[in-house]
């Protein structure tokens, strides 16, 4: 789970300011950095975590690690949202991409019911247990 929670923390390093310019995915160029930086076991994760990762099957989280690290993009940032607010305020900061963040709105919902299941907590108690493990 170590590589899983490094994964998650390291996901956007594909947009630093260094490749400012390089049209190519930020998921892409996340995984790329990674698995040069000897890092090959969160790469996948990384390429994957993209809200619009989710509508192409040649890009969807398919491992139960890459699935937390594209659910935990779905919920983070500076502190832990409610999916639906999250996905709403991402499509806001990205008007450009608005239609398929929306599009991906069912298959995040979906995603978070599989994962919180296995993790045996609801959704809404994400924060909370978040905040109990690393205070």
């Amino acid at each position: 789970m170590r590589s899983v929670a490094l994964a998650a923390y390291l996901h956007d390093v594909g947009r630093s300011a260094l490749l400012a310019g390089d049209v190519r995915d930020h998921g892409a160029l996340s995984a790329l950095i990674l698995a040069a930086e000897g890092l090959a076991e969160c790469a996948e994760p990384a390429r994957r975590h993209p809200v619009y990762a989710v509508l192409d099957p040649a890009t969807a989280p398919r491992t139960l690690a890459e699935r937390i690290v594209h659910y935990a993009d779905r919920r983070g940032g500076m502190t832990v949202l409610p999916l639906d607010e999250r996905i709403s305020e991402t499509a806001q900061r990205h008007p450009r991409y608005a239609e398929s963040i929306e599009r991906s709105r069912p298959l995040a919902r979906a995603m978070e019911r599989e994962l919180c299941e296995r993790l045996r907590f609801k959704p809404e108690d994400l924060a909370r247990e978040v905040a109990e493990r690393w205070p």
